[in-house]
């Protein structure tokens, strides 16, 4: 955000990121046993699961980790990209996980798209984030400091919110749309403030 010319904080809210999407589908999908700790989130919130197409998943386990850490921590789209389809090069390093990534991505993405045209409406972004950063500028009795902050906002059954690295933050969609995003977020803004 700029005003008059100065620099100020900036707030961006991450919420259909289909390159964050992708792995925690198939996770979802292949049954893939990767409980959630660190910057691993919780389970992807499915009404049905699809079927699973392999039943060896052990084998997938650490790729699915290199993976999933490789674009829950990108600063720019080079991993990003080497993790996208059509060839999932970044997946070389596990044959197996690749195979099933190419044959079942499409799938992912219908998912996803479905998904975003139901949710759309519901995670609009809000007034809530401006209302927080606005009510600790009245506590602290100036404008914050400038600071950039990044939520990707994840549809996932769990309640903890991630740091990733520096002020880049995994925020599990519930948490996001509940009373207590707000009592959160007003921690975060009032010690970067």
């Amino acid at each position: 955000m700029q005003l008059g010319g100065s620099r100020s904080w900036r707030i961006a809210i991450d919420e259909w990121n289909e390159s964050l999407l992708l792995p925690l589908w198939i996770r979802a999908a292949e049954r893939i046993n990767v409980p959630p700790g660190g910057i691993v989130p919780g389970p992807l919130d499915f009404d049905l699961l699809p079927a699973a197409s392999v039943h060896d998943r052990s084998t997938l386990v650490e790729g699915w980790h290199t993976w999933w850490h490789a674009v829950a921590g990108a600063a720019d789209s080079a991993p990003l990209e080497s993790y996208g389809p059509p060839d999932f090069a970044g997946l070389a390093g596990s044959p197996a996980l690749a195979a099933i990534t190419r044959a079942r991505w499409e799938e992912a993405h219908r998912w996803h798209r479905r998904r975003k045209r139901h949710g759309i409406a519901e995670l609009r972004p809000s007034e809530t984030n401006l209302e927080v950063v606005a009510s600790v500028e009245r506590e602290i009795g100036h404008p914050a400091a400038p600071f950039e902050v990044e939520f990707v906002i994840l549809p996932v059954l769990d309640d903890e919110i991630r740091r990733v690295r520096d002020l880049r933050f995994l925020v599990p969609e519930r948490v996001y749309t509940s009373a207590r995003w707000p009592q959160w977020l007003h921690g975060l803004v009032r010690s970067v403030a």
